[in-house]
């Protein structure tokens, strides 16, 4: 009888089990279980700080401190780190939390530059409001400080106001004689501000009137549809992409445009009584090259302005 060999490969298999080197992958996601932080969960398998916190989820996967933002907030105290954390989510565009530590940041201490940051953020956020009045916190102390008096030229500009926009483009100017690249700043104002109601002569009035308000706020291709029978005014912001799931809302900023459109006379006046801002997010992240580490997708978003009731919700 002739006996047959065992395959190498399966000699090396068999020795590995015996040394515990393998072992079994009890939620089947691909991680054996002795590599994998959470065997019997299939949706997490990392945790590489070793806080319980799946990397998938954990805002600070290599951090034991923190988990969440919240957690890294609340347990600074110095006013320049704190800068420094809103710095970063500015960088990313999660504007948001970007001005929750700058002014906790300046809570503890007043700073121009941090002022400068937030007023940015909010003008990334299209309060432009606010960010006026963050410029003019800043120019209190210092009147000449280019910035802020930038962020007010540009703030008018998107609100319309061209006479101010140009007003604070003038002493920006002449807060820095020497920097070029501001007397580009006269022409973005004029650009901003080139749209006229000629340009909309052959549509229906209030969508002329609704897009010169939408082409201020920065959103010169939004399309607006009008449904007479459900009284409901469309506008569609259009597609965004973003580099993670997890970036910042984006329905203040809308929610911000609805309002505003809603809250006009000309909206009031005509009869409807909803105003609906529709957008789309397509995000994606780039993975290591192991399994679960990329992801891609889109999400599509709705806040409607109940004309009549003076309100906001969520769709």
């Amino acid at each position: 009888m002739i006996k047959k060999s065992i395959p190498n490969f399966l000699i090396l298999l068999l020795v590995l089990a015996s040394l515990g080197c393998i072992s079994n992958d009890s939620d089947d996601d691909g991680y054996p279980d002795n590599i994998d932080a959470f065997p019997k969960d299939y949706n997490y398998h990392l945790d590489s700080d070793g806080d319980r916190c799946a990397d998938e989820i954990d805002a600070f996967p290599n951090d034991v401190r923190y988990k969440v933002e919240s957690d890294r907030l609340n347990s600074t105290n110095n006013p320049e780190e704190l800068c420094q954390y809103g710095n970063e989510l500015l960088e990313a565009k999660n504007y948001e939390q970007s001005i929750e530590y700058f002014d906790k940041s300046l809570s503890i201490k007043y700073n121009e530059k941090v002022l400068n940051r937030k007023s940015l953020a909010l003008f990334h956020l299209h309060n432009y409001e606010e960010t006026i009045e963050c410029a003019d916190e800043v120019l209190k102390n210092n009147e000449n400080n280019t910035f802020a008096l930038c962020m007010k030229a540009g703030s008018f500009s998107r609100l319309g106001d061209i006479d101010q926009a140009n007003k604070y483009a003038d002493m920006a100017i002449e807060s820095d004689p020497s920097n070029l690249m501001l007397l580009e700043l006269k022409d973005i104002i004029a650009s901003e501000n080139s749209v006229s109601e000629n340009d909309f002569q052959d549509e229906n009035d209030l969508t002329s009137k609704i897009k010169l308000d939408l082409n201020k706020m920065g959103y010169p291709n939004a399309q607006v549809k009008l449904f007479d029978q459900i009284k409901w005014i469309e506008i569609d912001i259009g597609k965004f992409e973003s580099t993670t799931v997890a970036s910042p809302s984006l329905e203040p900023q809308f929610e911000y445009i609805a309002e505003r459109i809603g809250s006009s006379t000309y909206v009031y006046e005509s009869g409807y009584d909803k105003v609906c801002v529709k957008w789309k997010v397509y995000w994606n992240i780039e993975g290591d090259g192991t399994i679960g580490t990329s992801a891609h997708g889109s999400n599509t978003g709705s806040v409607y302005y109940h004309v009549r009731e003076a309100k906001i919700t969520y769709y």
